[in-house]
């Protein structure tokens, strides 16, 4: 999704982790027109007055053999080539035409070439990810262990967990965020 502004904020997301940083002139933002501004106000406020404390101690997961690369940490993708792309296959009979799941890319349309010269996009060419089965727990809540990772990274960086347990709050300077929990 692209940044989009509600009141003084510019609101980053991929839909797990969400920033919350002062809108300034030069920024770019768009759209935001399919989200409900009353929730978003809600967050933001309330990202905004929790108390914050430092980063407990956390022992990470081990990482295990990217999936998408097999640990290669090089791979690339193309249009499916049974079905060019389209996720289905069609096929006549003398009576019918039918469409079904292209089994060949699991309907998503696209194959996976292990190998290359292209950095893996899964693992960002390391060919090591957290497994999700292995979250990261902060006061009772559940993240994800790349996320964690990303978030830790910012300078300064302090914690809030949410009182239903099901986020995580982040403060970094005049960035505030949410971490979404994931179901153990």
């Amino acid at each position: 999704m692209n940044p989009f502004v509600v009141d003084d904020a510019i609101i980053y997301t991929n839909g797990h982790v969400m920033a919350i940083a002062p809108f300034e002139p030069g920024h770019v933002a768009y759209g935001g027109d399919r989200i409900n501004k009353n929730n978003m106000q809600k967050m933001i406020a309330d990202a905004r007055s929790r108390q914050y404390a430092p980063v407990p101690t956390v022992t990470m997961p081990l990482k295990v053999y990217c999936r998408v690369c097999s640990g290669i940490g090089k791979a690339t993708t193309k249009n499916c080539s049974e079905c060019n792309g389209d996720g289905e296959i069609e096929f006549d009979t003398d009576y019918n035409t039918y469409e079904c799941e292209c089994k060949t890319c699991a309907g998503n349309g696209t194959e996976i070439i292990v190998g290359g010269e292209v950095d893996c996009e899964e693992c960002s060419g390391s060919g090591k990810v957290y497994d999700l089965a292995t979250p990261v727990l902060i006061d009772g809540v559940a993240i994800n262990p790349a996320y964690f990772e990303l978030v830790n990274e910012l300078p300064d960086v302090q914690y809030s967990a949410s009182d239903t347990r099901d986020r995580m709050y982040f403060k970094s300077g005049a960035i505030f965020g949410i971490v979404m929990g994931i179901k153990v």
